[in-house]
C-alpha cells in the first residue's frame, strides 16, 4: 500500500483491521477500504451508540473481534474529540 511519501508492506495473510476513533464509523475509511482489503471493527462510543465502557471492556471486545492470525491494528481519531 503506498500513499503520500510512505510506504507499509503487509505480508499475506495479515488482516488489515481498522478501528475508528470516538465519533467515527466505517464512513471515516471508506477511500482507504476502497484501496485495499480492511475490516473494520466498531466499539462502543467508537462507531457505536452506546456508552464508552472502561478500557479493559473495550480491550476484550476489540480481541473477540480480531480473532485468531496476524492482523495490522490501525486506528485514528481525525481530530474530531
Amino acid at each position: 500500500m503506498q500513499g503520500r511519501g510512505y510506504a507499509v508492506r503487509v505480508s499475506e495473510p495479515t488482516r488489515l483491521v481498522l478501528v475508528p476513533g470516538l465519533g467515527l464509523d466505517e464512513r471515516s475509511s471508506a477511500r482507504l477500504r476502497r484501496r485495499c482489503a480492511a475490516d473494520v471493527v466498531l466499539l462502543p462510543g467508537m462507531g457505536l451508540a452506546e456508552p464508552v465502557p472502561p478500557l479493559d471492556e473495550l480491550a476484550r471486545r476489540l480481541l473477540a473481534a480480531l480473532g485468531t492470525g496476524p492482523v495490522a491494528l490501525i486506528g485514528h481519531s481525525q481530530s474530531c474529540q
